[in-house]
Order: structure tokens, then C-alpha cells, then sequence
């Protein structure tokens, strides 16, 4: 369990970085449109 665990986190850490980007790119967009 402890091996998975540990070999899943940085994945997970990926995946929610990639998505916290996305977001700020997305809310950067629609700031520049509302402009």
C-alpha cells in the first residue's frame, strides 16, 4: 500500500499543478476579453 501510494503522489501532484495552471491561463483569458 505504501509503495503505491508514494508511486501515485507525484502524479497526482502533476495532474493538480496542470490544472491549477490551466485555470489561471483560463481566468487570464477572460480578464483580457472582458478588457
Amino acid at each position: 500500500y505504501g509503495d503505491m501510494k508514494s508511486g501515485l503522489t507525484p502524479t497526482i501532484k502533476r495532474v493538480i499543478k496542470r490544472k491549477r495552471e490551466e485555470e489561471k491561463e483560463g481566468s487570464r483569458a477572460t480578464l483580457q476579453q472582458l478588457n
